[in-house]
């Protein structure tokens, strides 16, 4: 069960949301609920969220059409009139060690900016 705390820092009032693991609180925030949600999620809830934005799912870098260097430039024009939103994955190339790709926070966020295109795109508003 979770509780919301008050601390007290520098004089400004935050309201912290403590979990059951003492080392981990989210500020009080929009965002921060909705970090604190996944993280308390039952392994049902995490399956339900990522089959909401099919994942995982193969890499859509080759799909035409999912990615503006994928996209026909009259179909780039016309779909920037419906939405001026572009998403841009940016990550960092860094040692991870022996065990994983150097690339690897750069294809995590690529897969989630995919994970979100699908969504918007089964929403009707791509």
């Amino acid at each position: 069960m979770s509780i919301s705390n008050e601390v007290k820092e520098e004089g400004v009032m935050n309201k912290w949301l403590v979990t059951e693991h003492p080392a981990v609180a989210f500020e009080d925030t929009e965002v921060r609920r909705l970090k604190k949600r996944i993280w308390e999620a039952s392994e049902e809830e995490i399956d339900k969220i990522l089959g909401d934005y099919k994942m995982p799912s193969p890499p859509e870098l080759g799909k035409l059409g999912s990615y503006i260097q994928t996209t026909i430039r009259v179909d780039v024009i016309c779909k920037r009139r419906e939405n001026d939103i572009v998403l841009i994955p940016v990550g960092c190339t860094e040692n991870h060690g022996m065990h994983t790709l150097l690339g690897l926070d750069t294809f995590m966020v690529t897969q989630i900016c995919e994970g979100v295109r699908r969504y918007t795109v089964k929403q009707g508003r791509p």
